[in-house]
Parts: C-alpha cells; structure tokens; sequence
C-alpha cells in the first residue's frame, strides 16, 4: 500500500469513527412523521399526496418558483404578494400581457396540483396571492421556522429539548432550497431567513457544549456550516467537541479542510496554532 492509500484509508476510518459518533445524537422529525399532505422545502423539494404518493414531478419550475415565492409571502401574518409584484419576480423580461397569460396558466396548473393535497390552496384575497393552510398541511421549513421563532423568545431554550431535538433534525435535511440560489428573487429570502437559524444555533451550541454532549455540538456545528461554510464559530465548538471525544485526527483534518477552504476563497492563510488552543 502506498503512503498516499495509507493515509487516505486512515483519513476513511477516522471520518467513519467520528460519524458513528454522531450517529446516536438525534433523530429525525421527517422520519417519524408521515408523508402525507407534505411539503418538504429544506435540501430537496418534495411533495407528497393525501395519498402518501411523491408528487414534486408535477412541479414544473415556474409552478414550482410560484409556490414557493406566495408561500413565502404568506406565513406569519403576511398578506400575500400582489400579482404585480409575482409577475416581476417570475418573468422579468415579459410583456404585460404576455406576462398575464403565462401567470394564469401557471396558477391554473397549481391550483389543480393542490386539490391532491389537503388543507393547502392558492387564493386570491385583498389583491394578493396567497397560500392559505391548515393544521392538516405539513410543510418541513415552516415547522422549522416556528421553533426557531419560540427558540428565539425563549430565556433557556435548554429547556425545549423536544423542540431543539425536532429542529435539528429539521435543518439536517438541508438548507431553505439550495437549487433555488440561482434565481434572482431568492437570494435576499433566503439571505434573511438563513440568518435565523443561524441566530439560533449560535446560541445553542455554548448551551450544549456547557451541557457536556459534545457529540450534540458536533451535529449542531455541521448544521451551521451547511448554512455557513467558513463560519469560524461552528469550526471553533466543532473541533473542541472532536477532541473531547478523543477524535485528534479528525479536528486535525477538520481543521486542514477549513484552512484550505479559507484560503482559496480569501487568499490568504488562516490564523494558525487553533487546535493547540
């Protein structure tokens, strides 16, 4: 065996340790709750039927941006959005009525789309379009962005240990729609909801590692460096839970990666001597 393949199948079983680690920390909301009537915004987009059937195929991309651009314009009190304004955003470069023709069609397609799923549809009301849902209607990122919310307000979210359990399972699937990054109208909506969530697992992670679960700090630092790359704080709390595990070799590669990472896109070294702090 060369030193390269050596040292590849060690960086393989230290990885693999250091995941089995993780691996009893928390599990997953989505995988208890039954897919029904269900929309799944974070990491991939799906959508399941009042039947259980996976019907995201039926989404076609502007069907799919529309949805997701009222429904992000109708949670927590929000009026909706103006057709004006959907138009704008959907298709720029349209004439007015070009526009019109294209967003009725679109509309038409998903409210037809709806019908299959219970306690969700699109309405037009006070000259906004928007999303209007029941108790009976699961959509993972709202779920998410309520215990966020209540996690925000709270004096010792320790003490919501159910609600960070179902949260952090929430946030491993993914980010709010990352193949959505390209479209334009997205990036400040994602900007200010990710910021959210960010908030709020800074503020967990002292909680936890004070708690003494490193291993809880590690499945937190990961979810905060799924919405932060380069986030100093989740390598920080990551490689101080790795070592109190005994896993040296991992914050070591851990570390590596970052400071390549850091380097490539700032060009220039980051600080050094971390791990011996």
């Amino acid at each position: 065996t060369s030193p390269a393949t050596a040292s590849t199948l060690e960086e393989r079983r230290v990885d693999n340790s250091a995941k089995a680690e993780e691996q009893p920390v928390t599990t997953k909301l989505q995988d208890k709750k039954p897919r029904i009537s269900t929309i799944h915004l974070l990491g991939d987009f799906q959508v399941f039927d009042t039947k259980g059937n996976e019907i995201a195929y039926r989404f076609g991309p502007k069907i799919k941006q529309m949805f997701v651009l009222v429904l992000l314009h109708s949670h927590d009190g929000q009026e909706g959005i103006s057709t004006n304004k959907l138009s704008a955003q959907l298709w720029p470069e349209k004439t007015t009525t070009s526009a019109k023709n294209i967003r009725n069609v679109t509309i038409n397609h998903l409210r037809n789309i709806l019908t299959d799923l219970e306690g969700v549809e699109l309405v037009f009301l006070n000259d906004k379009w928007k999303i209007v849902y029941g108790d009976n209607f699961y959509c993972d990122y709202l779920k998410a962005l309520n215990i966020a919310k209540m996690l925000q307000q709270v004096h010792s979210p320790q003490e919501q240990e159910e609600e960070v359990k179902q949260l952090i399972g929430l946030l491993q699937r993914g980010t709010l729609l990352p193949t959505f990054v390209h479209y334009e109208w997205f990036g400040n909506i994602k900007i200010n909801h990710d910021e959210l969530f960010i908030r709020i697992i800074e503020k967990l992670l002292p909680i936890v590692e004070a708690n003494n679960e490193p291993r809880k700090v590690i499945v937190l630092s990961d979810v905060l460096f799924s919405f932060d790359g380069m986030s100093e704080t989740a390598l920080t709390f990551k490689i101080k839970a790795l070592k109190k595990l005994g896993q040296k070799a991992y914050a070591q590669s851990v570390y590596d990666r970052f400071q390549k990472e850091y380097q490539q896109l700032y060009g220039e070294k980051y600080k050094e001597n971390s791990l011996e702090e």
